[in-house]
């Protein structure tokens, strides 16, 4: 049996870099080269500082993961409340939910928007205990709901009822406006009238576009954007 020598990472990788050659062009390999030992522990020597520089910067770009939010549509749909709200912590006021709105085509979207007052998680609109809302947003002059799916697939006519509980809630509260929101990862063909389909993308960009416009360097901005990450790819 052969002996096992372990090489240093600069050997290791010169050997790759070596085995790799025939598979690259004449050209490529001409122009480029292969690095020599010096370069290649010069070249791994700086890295190694980059490493280690950004163990300290503290960006905290990972914290959702950290929390385990993954696909979870219970916890998504907290953070995404706190967003919405314009009473939240993040400093953006009403501005997400107002882009999102945009985001929505004009042949689609169901009236224009006035002044968002709060978003709420997980309320039962009208007290049946049987119509359980993920998100609900109250405007002074709509209500509106969203309901949100990652795996979870929606219930029997849920979209309808949704709609139904929505304008008797806007009746009650004396709104003139409602809608549902059905914020899904892909698109829809169809829903019931009232219900306007968003995808987390639209989602994200709105939350992207409300950074760009308006660049800031606090916590809740930076947790905005690494949460408009995050859902991009849901």
């Amino acid at each position: 049996m052969s002996e096992i020598v372990d090489h240093p990472l600069h050997v290791r990788l010169g050997k790759l870099l070596q085995k790799m050659k025939p598979l690259l062009s004449e050209a490529t390999t001409t122009k480029l080269g292969l690095p020599s030992e010096a370069k290649l522990r010069a070249l791994l020597s700086d890295l190694g500082r980059h490493i280690s520089s950004s163990r300290t910067v503290g960006n905290a770009g990972d914290i959702w993961s950290v929390i385990g939010l993954e696909r979870n549509e219970v916890r998504t749909a907290r953070v995404l409340t706190w967003l919405l709200d314009p009473r939240g912590s993040h400093g953006a006021l009403a501005a997400y939910f107002e882009c999102l709105w945009q985001h929505i085509p004009d042949q689609l979207r169901p009236f224009e928007l006035g002044t968002v007052l709060r978003a709420t998680g997980e309320t039962v609109p009208i007290g049946d205990g049987q119509n359980r809302v993920d998100i609900e947003v109250e405007g002074d002059d709509f209500i509106v709901f969203i309901e949100v799916k990652i795996d979870a697939a929606d219930g029997p006519n849920q979209l309808s009822r949704y709609a139904s509980v929505a304008k008797t809630k806007a009746s009650v509260r004396g709104k003139q406006n409602f809608a549902v929101l059905f914020l899904t990862p892909g698109r829809l063909p169809l829903l019931p009238e009232h219900c306007v389909h968003i995808t987390w993308l639209d989602v994200s960009r709105a939350i992207k576009q409300v950074q760009k416009a308006t660049p800031t360097a606090n916590i809740g901005a930076h947790l905005a954007i690494s949460f408009a990450d995050h859902i991009r790819s849901l």
